[in-house]
Parts: C-alpha cells; sequence; structure tokens
C-alpha cells in the first residue's frame, strides 16, 4: 500500500468517527470540565498548559469572553463529533443548541455512576455560574477626565448599553 492510500485511509476512518455520533450517543462528565465553543480556542488554551500563568490567563479571558465555561460534574451531554487524533468532543447538553469542545479524557460512559456522583456532590444551593468565581480588578478601571469639567467614566467587566454609552460621550 503506498502512502496515499494510506492517508486516504487514515482520512476516512478520521471522517468516519467524526460522523458516527448519532442522535441518543451522549456521555457524562464526571466532574468540571472546561469546554469551548471553537475548537481552535480550545487548542491555542491547551498549548499553554506548561506555563500556569499563561494558560490561567487564557482560561479566565476565555470565559470572560463567553467562549469558553465550565460544565458542570454529573452533567448529562450528547456527543456531536469526534477528532480522535486530538482527543477532544463536541458536545451539547440536554435542550441546549450551544455546542462545545471537550476534552475526551473529561467524559465518562458510565451514565449511573455520574448520575450517583451529582446526585451526593450537589450541594443545597449551587451557585447557576462558575464566572462569579474568576478574579477580577480590585478596582473598576478609570479613565482620565479630557477635561475638568468631564464625568469620569468608572469601566467595569460588565456594563450596561447606558454605562457604555455614557462612557463614550
Amino acid at each position: 500500500m503506498n502512502a496515499a492510500a494510506i492517508r486516504t485511509a487514515l482520512f476516512s476512518l478520521m471522517l468516519s468517527a467524526q460522523g458516527s455520533a448519532l442522535a441518543g450517543d451522549f456521555a457524562c462528565i464526571p466532574s468540571e470540565a472546561f469546554a469551548c465553543k471553537d475548537r481552535k480556542v480550545l487548542d491555542e488554551i491547551i498549548s499553554y498548559q506548561n506555563d500556569p500563568a499563561a494558560f490561567s490567563q487564557a482560561t479566565r479571558t476565555a470565559v470572560m469572553y463567553g467562549f469558553c465555561k465550565t460544565l458542570s460534574g454529573g452533567q448529562k451531554v450528547y456527543i456531536d463529533a469526534r477528532a480522535i487524533f486530538a482527543g477532544l468532543r463536541q458536545v451539547h447538553a440536554p435542550g441546549e443548541l450551544e455546542r462545545y469542545w471537550v476534552a475526551a479524557a473529561q467524559m465518562s460512559d458510565d451514565l449511573e455512576a455520574c448520575a450517583a456522583r451529582k446526585t451526593e456532590a450537589a450541594p443545597a444551593s449551587k451557585p447557576a455560574q462558575k464566572i462569579a468565581a474568576i478574579p477580577t480588578q480590585s478596582a473598576p478601571i478609570k479613565s482620565p477626565p479630557a477635561s475638568p469639567a468631564e464625568p469620569v467614566c468608572d469601566w467595569k467587566p460588565v456594563m450596561s448599553d447606558q454605562e457604555i454609552a455614557a462612557c463614550r460621550k
């Protein structure tokens, strides 16, 4: 078998594996897992894994801008696509349309054990999002006034449309 035939066979195997996710093909996230909407973003974040400071900054930034999120432990997800050689899966939660890429190593096929773990570990009142745990600056960034009569704009990580419009004036 020549090299071109081998490449073609591997490529067709990869495509068939990625397209094999059928309705009902699901898995479980046994403990919290980091997931991104765009595979390239996840690949870039993974590339920083040997530099803890850069990795931490990349994950915080990706979550802050909505590119990535933390999937909760015990969550059932449907598998939409597989990237076998990269060790990634594209998943979506039941009832949601948004798809996320997650490392296959952070998933499990044992749904009963995963569901039991979710009920064991579930606190009485769990926060809806992990985004609140991301450290932010201690004080909002203040832009210097252009003139003494102009009010100071308080830049915050999350701002309403009115606050943004007021800062643009």
